[in-house]
């Protein structure tokens, strides 16, 4: 019995064709305010402050500011052959770079595509303000 029920139900149902949907686009205020992802971070003494890796990382790689975050990791540190691990206070400064070209070629993905970059991630020593570039995020 509740299968017949079921089964009526399911005759009444009308499905839409997702192409005949109204989609509302929804364009940012030009005067809609931007998140400042350094604001949350104080400055703290004997170190860079959030602001100033931002502006280190936006001068080296330009581009649109994604997020901020305060953390210890392990670094590579000076240059081969001398090239050491070490262990220090860091930012690490996401970014949606706005000139590709700056990058080397990029390699193929897992079915031979052309990768392209979305994001990069810099990792700045907050003492000596070291930079250090991590692996970029590809575009899917």
């Amino acid at each position: 019995m509740v299968l017949f029920f079921v089964l009526i139900f399911l005759t009444k149902i009308v499905f839409t064709p997702t192409g005949n949907l109204q989609r509302n686009n929804v364009t940012p205020s030009p005067t809609a305010k931007t998140v400042n992802p350094c604001a949350q971070f104080p400055t703290d003494k004997g170190e860079i402050s959030c602001e100033e890796a931002k502006g280190i990382a936006l001068k080296k790689y330009p581009g649109q500011l994604l997020s901020a975050e305060k953390t210890i990791r392990r670094i590579p540190s000076g240059t081969p052959p001398k090239t050491q691990i070490k262990e220090g206070k860091v930012w690490i400064i996401n970014i949606r770079p706005n000139d590709l070209s700056i990058f080397p070629p990029m390699p193929k993905g897992p079915n031979n595509e052309t990768q392209t970059i979305d994001t990069i991630g810099i990792i700045i020593d907050r003492a000596t303000k070291e930079i250090v570039l991590i692996e970029p995020v590809f575009k899917k």
